[in-house]
């Protein structure tokens, strides 16, 4: 794979924030999470830093919650983590 210049990932970020509606004068204008592979780029809406107890950082897009509660495993175990997710997204419109 060949690697991208800086300036091209600066442009697929700014894309990507475009697109999600997050852009404005160069600088996000709302709360996201924003993840990077060697393949792909994601940005993340998101309405709240937090559902119920728990807050969720860009990781949790990945699969992993970090927990800082017995109440926050319980709520993550009965939530379910992908309903955890979607009480902190933006509605799809």
């Amino acid at each position: 794979m060949r690697s991208a210049s800086g300036e091209t990932l600066e442009r697929c970020y700014a894309a990507l924030l475009d697109g999600a509606g997050l852009s404005g004068d160069g600088h996000a204008a709302a709360s996201y999470n924003w993840l990077m592979t060697r393949d792909w780029m994601l940005v993340v809406p998101r309405g709240s830093e937090f559902c119920g107890p728990v807050t969720v950082n860009s990781l949790g897009y990945a699969g992993t919650f970090f927990v800082r509660s017995e109440e926050e495993i319980e709520f993550v175990t009965t939530m379910g983590p992908l309903r955890v997710l979607a009480g902190m997204g933006v509605p799809w419109t």
